[in-house]
Formats: C-alpha cells, structure tokens, sequence
C-alpha cells in the first residue's frame, strides 16, 4: 500500500476502504484499495471512491 494511504476498514476478501493523504494532509480522499490488483500492478490497485469521509457518510445514508 503507497505511503500516506490508511485504511479504515475492511472487506471479507481483504480489499480496504482507505483515507488518501497523497494529496495533502488536511483533507482526505476516499479510496478503494484491491489486494489482488496490487500485486499485478500497484498504480491500479486503488480506486476513488470519494472526495471525503462526510461524503462517504452521505452515500451509506438510504432515503
């Protein structure tokens, strides 16, 4: 996992769901992260989900 990537939690084939500090320590995206794909290929192994943790919150919410 590339440095400044931490995660936050998990699924039960060991993907994670991580904060993405690459781009600054203030505000973290949101980003998926694919154990399998990062061995084949490390750049690809991780997916935006979202610009932040509100939004991530937001989209778990069903009207």
């Amino acid at each position: 996992m590339p440095d400044k990537v931490i995660p936050i939690a998990d699924d039960v084939f060991g993907n994670e769901i991580c904060f993405d500090f690459r781009k600054g320590l203030s505000s973290p995206s949101i980003v998926f992260w694919d154990h399998e794909m990062a061995f084949e290929d490390p750049e690809r192994a991780l997916s935006p989900v979202c610009d932040s943790f509100t939004e991530l919150v937001n989209k778990l919410y069903e009207e």
